[in-house]
């Protein structure tokens, strides 16, 4: 899926503290089918001084979401009655979700690439540093099946 923001909305995004804007999921990795959603993952520059406006962010988010994407697939997922994408601000998920999002994902927007590297360095470390505990949780699960 193709994706390209004007020099308007790039400038709304700075305006706003967006640093990054993912594609994640099943339309990042090629493994989409007709009833895939559209998974977008927002990096803020400053998080805890947007915590309380997310909405605000998540509703000019969503009127230029679908002023890029594809009408096509707006309207399929219209017909469907299905939701048409996910805006994830990445930073208030867990790490297992950041981790996901950043493993398998197409840069859409960034305003300055050492640092989203630098964020997704901290996913990684983050990530791999709990991974243990990740795995006793699911070893955990299992047994009690």
């Amino acid at each position: 899926m193709k994706i390209a923001f004007s020099a308007k909305h790039k400038k709304i995004f700075q305006q706003m503290g967006i640093q990054t804007i993912y594609l994640f999921g099943s339309q990042a990795n090629n493994t989409a089918h007709s009833l895939s959603d559209v998974d977008l993952g927002i990096v803020l520059q400053e998080p805890e001084k947007h915590r309380a406006s997310t909405m605000d962010i998540y509703l000019k988010l969503y009127d230029i979401f679908t002023d890029v994407l594809p009408k096509d697939y707006l309207k399929r997922r219209f017909q469907l009655r299905a939701h048409e994408f996910d805006i994830v601000f990445l930073q208030f998920t867990p790490i297992k979700l950041q981790f996901e999002a950043i493993k398998n994902k197409k840069v859409l927007y960034e305003t300055d690439k050492i640092k989203r590297l630098d964020y997704e360095e901290y996913v990684i470390k983050r990530y791999c540093d709990l991974q243990f505990i990740f795995q006793l949780d699911e070893q955990a699960i299992l047994a009690r099946i």
